[in-house]
């Protein structure tokens, strides 16, 4: 057997993979002492999110003063209600959210490996490579030791995403509720999944459209139709529910940061992507690269169209809104993270 044979070949792709794995278990180790260095680097509307879950978890309703009236002074209703939840059994919230915002951070790595293992074939080690920089950079750690929404979103968006891949990969119902499901959660968590939500379902119509012909073109038009209009109707009983009992759509923080057409977060977009530049513009290169020389391999080249499409589109408009809005309490790039992953 020569040295360029199938054994030194499998050989080698071992090692890589065991390199893979050690990069990441590393970077897993460093953010763990990030996180435990700034355990006490709670912003302030982390105190404000725990005082709404404590009036919820004592059944004082969404108020800021027990007995006031009902205000959406936080973000996120899906943290708040975590963190209810926590305190009603006996869970200090500080420790509560601790432990939930690390333990979203994992979960969206998790799905990440998960889909990049069966997507990136031979890349798989390189995107492994650039998730590991990704749990290592300051950024990641800070956020979640901030005490706010951020992680939990973050992990919505991956696991829409991943559902979405699915989908493209095996139009299937289930694949199409789990996306519907995951959009609503991150609509949950952030207003703004909305946008994360209609540009990702806007790529999924796109990719029926172009498969309308095929033997499976049918089943995949009505699956995302049902999951559409399933998504739809849970966004609008939400959406009266939500003005029924504040009076109003939108959150306090909406009036402040995203009320007036500007481009006040221009700079902040700027500062951002010279962050991912310095820190994922190499591996990313490489990462292209490689799946462009594997593009004939096994995918279609329409489903490679569809998953670049589905990849693409979301963090990009999301960037387009975030450049309008101020970006108060937004250390650590909060507002434009999410697109990081």
């Amino acid at each position: 057997m020569s040295a360029s044979g199938p054994l030194p070949r499998q050989l080698a792709a071992s090692w890589v993979r065991v390199a893979a794995a050690g990069v990441l278990a590393l970077a897993v180790a460093v953010f763990l002492v990030q996180v435990i260095a700034s355990r006490d680097a709670l912003l302030d509307d982390a105190y404000i999110g725990f005082r709404f879950a404590r009036n919820l978890a004592q059944g004082q309703g969404l108020v800021w003063n027990p007995g006031g009236e009902r205000v959406e002074g936080f973000t996120s209703i899906l943290h708040i209600g975590l963190l209810a939840a926590a305190v009603r059994a006996d869970i200090p919230a500080p420790d509560a959210d601790r432990a939930m915002l690390i333990l979203a951070v994992f979960g969206t790595v998790t799905v990440l490996l998960t889909r990049l293992r069966k997507e990136a074939q031979t890349a798989f080690p390189v995107c492994a490579l650039l998730l590991a920089i990704w749990i290592a950079d300051p950024n990641t750690a800070a956020l979640t030791s901030a005490g706010l929404e951020t992680q939990i979103f973050v992990l919505c968006l991956a696991s829409a995403w991943s559902a979405a891949i699915a989908y493209v990969n095996r139009p299937s119902q289930p694949a199409a509720l789990a996306t519907a499901a995951a959009v609503f959660c991150s609509l949950l968590c952030r207003p703004d999944g909305a946008i994360y939500g209609a540009a990702l379902y806007a790529g999924l119509l796109v990719h029926v459209w172009t498969i309308r012909r095929s033997p499976q073109g049918r089943r995949a038009a009505r699956s995302l139709a049902i999951s559409l209009v399933l998504l739809i109707a849970a966004v609008a009983a939400y959406a009266a529910a939500k003005y029924l009992y504040f009076g109003y759509l939108l959150p306090n923080p909406f009036y402040v940061k995203s009320n007036k057409l500007s481009l006040n977060g221009a700079g902040y977009i700027k500062r951002y992507l010279a962050h991912l530049a310095l820190f994922l513009g190499p591996v990313a290169a490489v990462i292209a690269g490689v799946l462009f020389a594997q593009r004939k391999q096994s995918r279609p080249a329409q489903a490679l169209l569809s998953k670049a499409l589905l990849t693409l589109a979301p963090p990009l408009l999301a960037l387009c809104y975030y450049s309008t809005i101020t970006h108060e309490v937004g250390g650590y790039h909060r507002f434009s993270y999410p697109t990081y992953f």
